[in-house]
């Protein structure tokens, strides 16, 4: 059962990985077409859509960190554990998110902790 949940994922991975690799490739040929010609709310325009397109690369770049993170995790059969409880991660929570690194209680236990420590953070 789990090695069957673990190769769903591999695949589930190794595809999101490819449409953001294109992806990626795409937004990266529309910032190197030149399109600083016109009047400046051409270029400012321009200049809004390559910002974008830079914060959605980064985000970009940091799931696919997390997915070839996974990836590993597969290679040395330490998938599917979080990295907090160091519980077994549900097979759901692994196939909607297969390269999440915490079960539901860890996700939650670290958000409360989060959340206590920006309230008692000094302003």
């Amino acid at each position: 059962m789990k090695s069957d949940i673990t190769n769903k994922c591999k695949d589930l991975l190794l595809s999101k990985k490819e449409e953001l690799l294109n992806q990626s490739r795409t937004w990266l040929k529309a910032l190197s077409i030149d399109k600083q010609k016109g009047d400046e709310i051409d270029q400012s325009e321009f200049l809004q859509n390559q910002n974008k397109t830079l914060l959605l690369q980064e985000r970009t770049k940091k799931l696919l960190i997390e997915i070839d993170v996974a990836l590993e995790k597969i290679k040395s059969d330490e998938f599917g554990i979080c990295e907090y409880t160091g519980l077994s991660i549900s097979s759901s929570r692994l196939l909607a998110i297969p390269w999440t690194r915490l079960s539901i209680e860890g996700a939650e236990t670290i958000d409360q902790i989060r959340r206590k420590f920006k309230q008692h953070r000094p302003s």
